[in-house]
């Protein structure tokens, strides 16, 4: 069965984008910064001029991965490890390798443009079992040695992006079967077959809408019936990813469309008929989701501009959420998770300008995380000084900086004192020990407040009386008595023209 699909230069600027924040790179084999074991999130490695675009874990010493040839980068191909993420090791030097699923510590399969590939040997020898120049094969889903699920987009004549595919192979990749086929211009970007009856896939249409651009799509037969799932919540969109435990519950996020860091991560358990909002983000896209069962599930959120990422996890179905790991500096994507307790992930960061052809001109560098003891979850934040520690009750605007420990991207702050609160806003975060915020204080009741941050994961640290706000009436500041003055003689104006228009008439 021909399916295959041509990768088009201007489809993998799309697949870059979607790839959530661009760039994450792993890399650069023999430059290794290890972290000592601790419990929670360890870093095992930083990796320097390589690109990651996917993981897929083994058991909590071995692991491989693909590294698809993107700028910035030194090498590509398939890479493993058997120490943990220690080191890494290339089996091959073929460029574009997409996605990589490995059933056990033998055999996996990868997916890399015009090409399926897989190993029985552990590595040693990675055979083509599927060829054709019109494929653009983006995601591989082994389930077993024999079963295994490919998806992407077929590139037909006069088709600039391609049209959206699903295969399948049950004898180990001798013969294939062409499950779907999109009639319009689109690729899958995301698979999660937890069965070769039930596959759930996520993609992205082109020349469409915002709001209708991404797309999920079941089958509970095989094949023989797809599905699309119902829309987004009002005023979201999909995002080109999805996980599925079964053909009833499946898990996938949602954009704002009218900012692309904000939205949800969504659940369905009546097979995508309804999706419901389980954790809200701010100042961060969603990256990657990895289900264990209904109760379990990994996310990596990650921005951009500056870059950073977090990992948050669920036990309880989404009923609560705890934020395990943040990293200033590195974007988060890729995450393999294989019981509650072990989960691998994989980000990284870009720097430097320059075209898409000169690879030179940027510098990738990667991080690999790794968890053995479900992750655990980020102490509190604590909140050490605040600079300046004091303003005017007239102040319009105060900038803030404030120290302490454990701040997480999407933080508030406040200031109270009993049952007076004041809400910061324009937070900015950082670094997990300091962030900036701005205070309005026109007109605020004075007297000494705390300063309490608050972490998306609801933690909260607080300094107590952190910050005063002087009276105008008083002991005040200049400044503020001036604001005052100003704000009387405005008064004053506003009502001596109101008397004037009565007059006229």
């Amino acid at each position: 069965m021909n399916f295959n699909s041509k990768l088009t230069k201007s489809l993998m600027l799309v697949l870059l984008i979607l790839l959530p924040l661009s760039f994450l790179a792993v890399g650069s084999i023999g430059s290794l910064a290890l972290a000592s074991p601790s419990p929670g999130w360890e870093l095992r490695a930083t990796l320097p001029r390589v690109l990651f675009t996917s993981i897929s874990a083994v058991d909590e010493s071995t692991a491989w991965a693909t590294e698809g040839g993107v700028v910035g980068t030194d090498v590509s191909g398939i890479f493993k490890t058997t120490d943990g993420g220690t080191t890494w090791t290339p089996q091959t030097t073929n460029w574009g390798y997409n996605s990589i699923s490995a059933v056990n510590a033998s055999t996996a399969y990868a997916v890399g443009s015009t090409k399926v590939s897989k190993t029985i040997d552990g590595g040693a020898n990675w055979n083509t079992i599927y060829s054709d120049p019109t494929l653009n094969a983006l995601k591989v889903h082994a389930i077993d040695a024999n079963n295994v699920v490919v998806a992407g987009a077929f590139h037909g004549d006069g088709e600039v992006y391609g049209r959206a595919f699903v295969a399948r192979s049950s004898d180990g990749g001798v013969n294939w079967t062409l499950l779907y086929l999109a009639s319009v211009q689109s690729a899958i970007l995301s698979l999660s077959a937890p069965s070769m009856d039930v596959i759930w896939v996520a993609g992205q249409v082109y020349n469409q809408p915002e709001s209708s651009a991404a797309l999920i799509l079941k089958t509970a037969d095989g094949g023989a019936n797809w599905n699309q799932v119902s829309p987004a919540p009002n005023g979201e969109a999909f995002t080109p990813v999805v996980s599925a435990i079964n053909a009833n519950t499946a898990w996938t996020s949602s954009v704002v469309l009218s900012n692309t860091l904000a939205g949800h991560i969504l659940k369905t358990t009546d097979g995508g008929l309804t999706w419901v909002p389980q954790y809200s983000y701010n100042g961060y896209g969603s990256s990657g989701i990895s289900s264990i069962n209904a109760d379990v599930t990994w996310v990596t959120l990650s921005t951009i501009n500056p870059f950073s990422g977090a990992i948050i996890k669920t036990s309880n179905g989404g009923v609560s959420w705890t934020t395990q790991k943040v990293t200033p500096g590195y974007a988060l994507m890729p995450v393999s998770a294989l019981n509650s307790s072990i989960a691998w992930v994989a980000g990284g960061v870009v720097t430097g300008t320059g075209p898409l052809t000169g690879p030179l001109a940027f510098s990738a560098t990667c991080i690999v995380l790794r968890t053995t003891d479900g992750g655990g979850s980020l102490a509190a934040p604590t909140v050490t000084s605040v600079a300046p520690t004091e303003a005017g009750q007239y102040a319009f605007f105060v900038n803030l900086t404030v120290a302490g420990t454990g701040f997480q991207p999407g933080a508030t702050l406040r200031l109270e004192k009993g049952g007076s609160v004041i809400n910061a806003s324009s937070v900015s975060v950082g670094s997990d020990t300091q962030l900036t915020a701005s205070l309005f204080l026109f007109g605020v009741d004075p007297g000494t407040y705390d300063v309490v941050v608050t972490n998306p994961d609801s933690g909260e640290g607080k300094l107590a009386g952190g910050f005063n706000i002087t009276s105008a009436c008083g002991t005040g500041s200049g400044s503020a008595m001036l604001m005052l003055g100003l704000a009387l003689g405005l008064l004053s104006l506003a009502g001596s023209a109101r008397k004037r228009r009565r007059r006229k008439h």
